[in-house]
């Protein structure tokens, strides 16, 4: 239960990253012909819904695989289609643009390897050294922190409105 305000959070931070590239991508000239790689445009919508695809593809492998041995693997690729399926139906009733997916991909795959390298007996070894919250009452007071200080921002965004 500790774990469910971390997730919220994370969440958050996720939605408010993806709307906030979303506007950029429909209000910066940037993206309209700047690109990455082959995609020299990054506002026109994916009608081909690629995009959507390889993300739930991502988020399925990031968020299933980690957590079950590689023999369970092929019981799970049954959830594969509510992922993309998930993807699709959140892009044709959102149409985001492909800057979106250009963050969330690399975003999940760096989650990803994180989690790999801190599973590592080296990397346990160096946090416990440099004290870095292992257990879940430090990572709840780490929480509590983080919402503490959320709140003073809430207070203080409120203050500046309310004297407008």
């Amino acid at each position: 239960m500790s774990a469910l305000p971390l997730s919220l959070l994370n969440l958050f931070i996720t939605i408010s990253f993806i709307n906030g590239i979303n506007t950029m991508a429909k209000n910066i000239p940037g993206f309209a012909n700047g690109g990455i790689l082959w995609f020299t445009d990054l506002s026109t919508l994916d009608s081909f819904y690629i995009f959507p695809l390889v993300s739930g593809l991502t988020f399925w492998y990031t968020s299933k695989v980690p957590t079950i041995s590689l023999t369970k693997i092929i019981s799970r690729m049954n959830e594969v289609p509510f992922f993309c399926i998930f993807f699709i139906v959140v892009q044709a009733a959102n149409k985001y643009e492909p800057a979106v997916y250009f963050y969330l991909i690399p975003y999940k795959i760096s989650l990803y390897t994180l989690s790999m390298m801190c599973r590592s007996k080296p990397i346990a070894k160096l946090s416990k050294s440099l004290g870095v919250p292992v257990n879940a009452s430090a990572q709840q007071r780490i929480m509590e922190r983080v919402i503490t200080v959320m709140r003073e921002f809430i207070d203080v965004v409120k203050k500046k409105k309310d004297m407008k």
